[in-house]
């Protein structure tokens, strides 16, 4: 007996069957008849092995096996080696076989568009062959691979091709626009907006490439000053708000700047340890940020991000009665002097959307703010030194009310006082600033923007007089402007919008808010449910998500099958570890295969600098300047678990980071390309990445960073649409809509990785003696395996559905065909799988009215509602269900004491709680730690196997019968319905 795919066995018949009846309803789901095929060619490399060990025809049970009348396992072929099958040889010697088939093809087989290892390798150390024709004809692509190498199927270079062109051809279409725009990430969604203006595909690849390369620059300069942030934790009271007003004034060269340290600090006095290292941290930062910003000097960019700028206090806090409009002069007038450029101009707002106004424009009213845009500098760079009495009247005129300013938190006379916040933002703006100027440069150095010439831009205008070039006043273009089209400009300010998105820009994510209701679209409600339903299982959820992460890698190569596998594991602990305590050693290197030595501290800072993260739970300041504190308060609650999710996440995505770079150095190595013996830390001088884009290691890197954030996602790259429904209407959509396109398309193209899960599935039931079917069909479409019995003779079954990638797959096929098994429709499991994964208040209260659950289909009034040793009503165990938090109690149910408590107060009857699968003690914590699920399947309807519902469905048949023989029509009538019922549910 062998591996049993879709329910088949040796000789065609059913597994479990005596006749050979047809293949069993597991078989029905197009996952899993998928599944069975795929296996074929593993059971037909068994069966030829087998025909030749017994002097058969292996040809013809290589056939029967391709045809799924037959299946062979390597099982088989031990037994036939005189291994008995039963024995422990037998049973894991064939398990091992099955799962890890070395003769089976398609362990080396590639599908669909797969790259060969010319292709991989080309791409490691260079530019691989842009088109899939072109790919195929160099050898670096094929429409089979086979063992790494491209299958020479005749003219598969054309149909290569024309794939491509039929795709490209869909993209470029209206409908293929609009999915990019709704569902193709930032980059589909820029390239949509910029390919309707006109804007060549190799600028947005410019402008993506200078995003990122100003974003590599500006993460750098975060985590060189992340120590200097947290230095300011230990202030308390006065101390705060003193230190941003001592250290601005010194800054300003309002005071001596050793005579305003001397006067912070107050050495000897209580307190001054504190004190002296906030201002060394504040000094230090002020020196970093100072070399941060020197690639700006002379753009214009550089004033307005210095201390000098309005981050740091000067006056008080306005009081009814005060002279504002006097006093609001000294500010405008000193502000504005430190502002030079950026703000004055609404398009240079647009390209550093983290621009700030001057503070100044913040306290005007929006009739003044309009007025102040329109007359720009004629009247506020001029007027204010002529005509120093018409600024006074136009503030006067447009100011806001004490009042008004100080119920405004972000007031230019109300300042912050916390110096986490202050410099925290300090650090925005330099950041903003980095990355507008890394913007404009590439802006003309793909042609978009060309420097103005009112000779020939000012009087070029379309048939309707309208102008065709923008004029940009923009940072280092101060003194000599750039001309931008008209319709580029358009589009690069969507591509924008795109690149940063703000709520009121979201294009339909913005309707999308606006069609929730107020209450559920609240950022705060929707958020502090997510980071609950996250992290309130405990640790099984950073179980299942390392789990998770653990298989991901698998597909790339860091099986059991590599050697290397352990060590790159063990180098990410060690490195994380290092990271979290600050303490670097000398010797703190993983030597890679071509001998080089990669520093730990440099892969750290790589992973930082270049978030190779993704956005799924970054190391977030848990205090952001802004920030409300619904989220303030939500950040301190959940920072310990963020925290440690944060590394749970690096200890699986160091290691793929780790073998991307041993694979680019290695594949250098072949091809002559010098590589270095050591890769050592960033040096702290340095302003960006060190090396060239040309540069091996630079290069390694970068393969790196884009290998991680295509296994394990980049969570940042959603449009703005789909940001809406991230935020509202589906809140865990983010997963769903990078991994399963991700699985479909890795079971297209190496569909061998997959099928070691399939075969230990169907080994254990194997060795168990049943088959899927005798399961629950809950269980049954899961991927539930048994594990032996419970004392009173229950199967007892272990869930392992949570812990793989690819089962997401698995519910969207099922859903999208239906459930063939139990007659359920296709509108009702598309309905039931959106209601599962649709925003939590919404599908309650849509469970509310229908008074059913979305899950498993299943009425209220079936459900289990015995919960903390009470029986509640069905609504309001739906209601706690919301609560992960309660939920997760309520099913550890420490030491039984719901269940003591129920049978104290007469709620339960016996020592268990009524309709609960529930394991015993030590598996309900094993559940909470790890996220395994184990089920004894109580003997009620709910838990019966297909077979067994159709057992009891016939009996209740037989006797509906025989009362209707009898004259009992209305018990006829009811136990025909609980036959229906029986069998539906």
């Amino acid at each position: 007996m062998g591996v049993k795919i879709g329910g088949y066995k040796p000789g065609g018949a059913a597994a479990g069957s005596a006749g050979g009846t047809a293949a069993s309803a597991v078989g029905d789901s197009l996952f899993w008849k998928t599944l069975e095929l795929i296996n074929r060619p593993s059971s037909a490399s068994f069966g030829a092995v087998t025909a030749l060990q017994e002097g058969d025809d292996p040809f013809d049970r290589a056939m029967k096996a391709l045809r799924g009348e037959a299946e062979y396992s390597g099982r088989d072929v031990l037994e036939n080696f005189g291994v008995d099958p039963e024995s422990t040889a037998g049973k894991y010697g064939g398990f091992a076989l099955d799962v890890l088939n070395p003769l089976d093809p398609l362990n080396y087989v590639g599908g669909l568009g797969a790259a060969t290892k010319a292709g991989r390798a080309a791409k490691l150390v260079g530019k691989a062959a842009e088109h899939w024709d072109d790919a195929a004809r160099a050898g670096e692509r094929g429409l089979v691979t086979f063992a790494g190498h491209r299958v020479p199927v005749p003219f598969d270079a054309q149909i290569l091709g024309g794939m491509e062109r039929a795709g490209k051809a869909v993209a470029e279409s209206s409908m293929g626009r609009g999915f990019a725009t709704l569902f193709g990430g930032k980059r589909g969604a820029v390239a949509a907006q910029a390919g309707l203006a006109g804007i060549p595909d190799e600028a947005v690849r410019a402008t993506f490439d200078a995003e990122e390369e100003a974003a590599r620059i500006a993460n750098k300069f975060q985590l060189d000053t992340e120590a200097e942030i947290r230095a300011f934790d230990a202030l308390r009271g006065e101390d705060r708000g003193a230190l941003l007003e001592t250290i601005g004034r010194a800054y300003r060269g309002d005071v001596d700047y050793v005579a305003a340290a001397n006067d912070y600090i107050r050495m000897g006095t209580p307190g001054f340890a504190e004190r002296k290292a906030a201002w060394d941290a504040a000094d230090t930062f002020m020196k970093k940020q100072s070399g941060f910003l020197s690639q700006l000097e002379g753009t214009g960019m550089d004033a307005y991000a210095l201390p000098y700028s309005g981050h740091f206090p000067r006056l008080p806090q306005v009081k009814p009665g005060m002279d504002t409009p006097n006093l609001g002069e000294k500010v405008f007038e000193e502000q504005w002097n430190a502002l030079q450029g950026p703000s004055r101009n609404a398009f240079n707002k647009l390209l550093l959307p983290g621009s700030i106004e001057p503070v100044a424009v913040q306290t005007l009213t929006d009739a003044g703010k309009a007025e102040y845009f329109r007359l720009g500098k004629k009247y506020f760079d001029e007027a204010q030194r002529e005509d120093p009495q018409y600024i006074a009247e136009f503030l006067r005129k447009h100011r806001k009310t004490p009042g008004e300013l100080n119920a405004s938190g972000n007031t230019a006379l109300s300042y912050e006082t916390s110096p986490a916040v202050v410099f925290k933002k300090m650090r925005d703006d330099a950041m903003a600033n980095v990355k507008g100027d890394a913007l404009v440069k590439s802006l003309e150095r793909v042609g978009i923007a060309k420097p103005w010439d009112d000779g020939v831009h000012l009087p070029a205008v379309d048939e309707n007089g309208r102008n065709l070039f923008v004029k940009v006043d923009q940072g280092r273009y101060a003194a000599k402007p750039l001309a931008i089209p008209v319709d580029q400009a358009r589009a690069l300010q969507k591509m924008l919008d795109v690149l940063s998105p703000s709520q009121d820009k979201a294009l339909m994510g913005a309707m999308i808010n606006q069609a929730m209701p107020q209450l559920l679209k609240d950022a705060g409600l929707m958020q502090w449910w997510k980071a609950a339903a996250i992290f309130g299982g405990g640790p099984s959820y950073f179980s299942r998500n390392f789990f998770t992460g653990v298989v991901k890698n698998m597909y790339e190569g860091m099986g059991i099958a590599n050697p290397q596998t352990p060590r790159f594991y063990a180098a990410a602990v060690d490195t994380i570890g290092k990271s979290l305590r600050g303490q670097w050693g000398a010797n703190d290197y993983i030597t890679l295969r071509n001998g080089t030595k990669l520093s730990k501290k440099r892969l750290y800072q790589e992973y930082m600098i270049r978030q190779m993260h993704g956005g799924g739970l970054p190391d977030i300041d848990i205090i952001e300047a802004g920030a409300g504190p619904s989220k303030k308060l939500r950040e301190r609650v959940f920072r310990v678990p963020r925290k440690i999710n944060e590394q749970v996440e690096m200890s699986v995505r160091l290691p793929l980071a780790m073998k991307t770079i041993e694979d680019t150095l290695a594949e250098a190595q072949k091809r002559g390309i010098a590589v270095p013996e050591v890769i050592d830390a960033l040096q702290e001088s340095a302003q960006g990445v060190i090396g060239q884009a040309g540069d091996i290691v630079d290069r390694a890197f970068k393969n790196a960073d884009q290998q991680v954030k295509l296994s394990h996602f980049d969570y940042t790259d959603l449009a703005p649409f789909e940001e809406g429904l991230r935020r509202t209407w589906v809140p865990f959509y983010t997963w769903m809509r990078k991994n399963i396109p991700s699985e479909t398309v890795n079971m297209l193209q190496r569909p061998g990785k997959y099928m070691p899960f399939v075969r230990a599935y169907y080994e254990t039931f194997d060795q168990a003696g049943i088959v899927p079917e005798d399961l629950p069909e809950w269980m049954a479409s899961n991927f539930a395996v048994p594990i032996g019995e419970t004392q009173d003779g229950r199967r007892k079954v272990l869930d392992l559905t949570g812990f793989l990638p690819f089962m997401d797959v698995f519910e969207t096929m099922n859903a999208l065909v239906g459930e063939p098994r139990t007659g359920e429709g296709r509108l009702s499991t598309i309905g039931r799988y959106v209601g599962t994964r649709f925003n939590p208040f919404l599908s309650e209260g849509a469970e509310q009215a229908l008074q059913k659950e979305f899950l498993t289909a299943r009425d209220f009034g079936d459900l289990p509602t015995e919960m903390f040793g009470a029986s509640l009503s069905p609504q309001s165990a739906g209601l706690i269900n919301l609560f992960r938090p309660a939920r997760e109690l309520d099913r550890l149910n420490p030491g039984g004491v719901f269940t003591e408590i129920g049978n104290a107060t007469g709620q339960f009857e016996g020592d268990v709680r009524p309709r609960r699968n529930e394991p015993g003690e030590a598996e309900r914590w094993l559940r909470f730690g790890t996220g395994l699920k184990f089920y004894g399947a109580d003997p009620d309807q709910a838990n019966l196997s297909r077979n067994e519902r159709a057992k009891k469905a016939a009996r209740l048949r037989k006797m509906a019968m025989r009362a209707k023989r009898e004259g009992r029509g209305g018990e006829a009538r009811y136990l025909e319905n609980q036959a229906n019922e029986v069998e539906g549910a």
